[in-house]
């Protein structure tokens, strides 16, 4: 014969939640970043994941940064040019937004616009 104890359901402000509302409160977390990337299985996030090893793996991966390809990156933008013989002003500007945005994902900045 087994003796359970009756667990009460803790507020919803509660720090010391009950273990069902910590789980309940763990996947609404994993769903909300989960849903909140816009290809998570292109950048490797597991849908099953708990939100503790996602928010590491995500961490890991964008927070490191490469100085040698982030100066390579901003090498680059600086040194386009706008050359009216073979390209258009549309062109141009769209190319310098992608350098910048290149540059941006690596973790670079710039403020010389």
């Amino acid at each position: 014969m087994y003796i359970y104890t009756a667990q009460t359901a803790s507020p919803v402000d509660s720090l010391s939640p009950s273990p069902g509302k910590w789980n309940q409160r763990e996947r609404m977390v994993a769903s909300i970043i989960y849903l909140n990337c816009t290809d998570p299985i292109g950048i490797g996030i597991e849908r099953g994941d708990t939100a503790h090893k996602t928010w590491q793996y995500l961490t890991k991966k964008y927070e490191s940064r490469d100085e040698q390809h982030i100066h390579i990156a901003d090498t680059t933008l600086c040194e386009h040019k706008f050359n009216p013989k073979t390209t258009t002003m549309e062109e141009h500007e769209k190319r310098l937004k992608n350098l910048l945005k290149a540059l941006h994902n690596l973790g670079g900045t710039c403020n010389d616009y």
